[in-house]
């Protein structure tokens, strides 16, 4: 039966709240799981962006990142330049990856500005930059081009 002293009383009841704690952080997790939808993974690197044909890229005309995408030799960065579509503007960049299914390269510095100063859906990660230098023993004029990822 029913514990007669108070310790006793005591384990008892917290013997219950935990069985209470237990069933009440199953019953969450399982709401939880029914409800969630399954989130895609999305795109995560040069490879899953020029393997899918939903989403259109570019960055503006004329622009560094057009250069040196031009003057890559990873058969990756020239398919990335074969496949992107330019825009003449940065604002112009912008209106399209809010309002269509566009990814828009440009420095990490005017992304973040434009990310916190207007809503868009934006995810800064892992960006790919350049690096320009010369060969020892060539013209400093002949700029050869290095590519490195680096975290934010």
């Amino acid at each position: 039966g029913v514990p007669r002293n108070m310790s006793g009383r005591v384990i008892l009841a917290m013997w219950w709240f935990m069985i209470l704690i237990v069933t009440a952080m199953y019953t969450a997790n399982l709401a939880a799981f029914l409800t969630v939808t399954r989130m895609e993974n999305g795109i995560n690197s040069i490879a899953d962006l020029i393997s899918q044909d939903k989403v259109k890229w570019g960055t503006v005309n004329g622009t560094n990142a057009q250069i040196l995408l031009q003057a890559a030799k990873s058969p990756d960065l020239v398919e990335v330049y074969k496949r992107m579509t330019t825009v003449n503007s940065v604002t112009e960049g912008f209106r399209k990856a809010r309002d269509e299914e566009y990814i828009f390269f440009y420095g990490g510095a005017i992304v973040a500005f434009e990310a916190n100063s207007q809503p868009v859906i934006c995810r800064l990660s892992g960006n790919v930059s350049f690096h320009s230098g010369t060969r020892s023993g060539s013209h400093p004029s002949l700029p050869t081009w290095k590519r490195s990822t680096r975290r934010c």
